[in-house]
């Protein structure tokens, strides 16, 4: 388990500070979320669902390194 990972774990919970050009990845099917306060007057909120079959995955590669890949390749 990824550092990261732990630190989440540990704290019960994650709140991402976007910064412009931030992208987030996350697994939905354990993943319990909430959104936050926002205001829409003001900024844009874009969500992209892409699937992932672990057929694809490599050897030793984790999701986010295929979703990665994936993204890259394009």
């Amino acid at each position: 388990m990824g550092h990261f990972t732990k630190k989440v774990i540990a704290a019960g919970s994650y709140a991402h500070k976007w910064r412009r050009g931030d992208l987030v990845v996350f697994d939905n099917r354990v993943l319990l979320h909430a959104a936050s306060p926002f205001d829409s007057e003001r900024y844009e909120r874009l969500l992209i669902r892409a699937a992932v079959s672990y057929t694809h995955l490599r050897a030793h590669e984790t999701v986010l390194d295929l979703v990665c890949r994936l993204l890259l390749e394009k």
